[in-house]
């Protein structure tokens, strides 16, 4: 089965993190300060941050993978048995997770090109759209309000 939009799927939600938690802890955004150069979240560099808060990123993640599973289910293949594609699929998210180290996040190119968009629709969800009512209702509501 394949499951490599999965790997991508997690392979971004790490990264995501480990970037917030470098924001968290750094003193310039704490102290609100102006100059990029008072910022340590702007001056390291993704492997750096990886390599400083991926433990702590997986203590996050490992508890969340059935609500992760469940929000990207939809979009992979499936065998047909619901139950044991999921148990598969969190299987194998936490080996990846208890195995893979920064550089396998950094270097293992789980993030490509191809699924770029579709990772990051899953990470940063666009608001539903308010449908708008047409003029023609609009009048209508207007004439009939007593």
């Amino acid at each position: 089965m394949n499951s490599d939009l999965w790997l991508a799927y997690i392979t971004g939600v790490v990264i995501q993190k480990c970037d917030q938690l470098s924001r968290d802890h750094c003193p310039g955004c704490r102290d609100k300060l102006k100059s990029p150069v008072l910022h340590h979240c702007r001056q390291y560099d993704l492997m750096c941050k990886l390599n400083t808060y991926l433990d702590e990123v997986k203590g996050e993640i490992i508890p969340t993978l059935d609500k992760m599973y469940d929000t990207i289910k939809d979009k992979m293949p499936h065998s047909g048995d619901e139950e044991a594609d999921r148990e598969l699929f969190l299987n194998n998210a936490r080996f990846f997770l208890s195995t893979t180290r920064a550089g396998g996040f950094y270097y293992g190119r789980y993030l490509t090109k191809t699924n770029d968009s579709a990772v990051d629709d899953l990470l940063n969800p666009k608001p539903m759209k308010k449908k708008r009512k047409s003029a023609a209702v609009d009048l209508f509501e207007l004439f009939t309000q007593t």
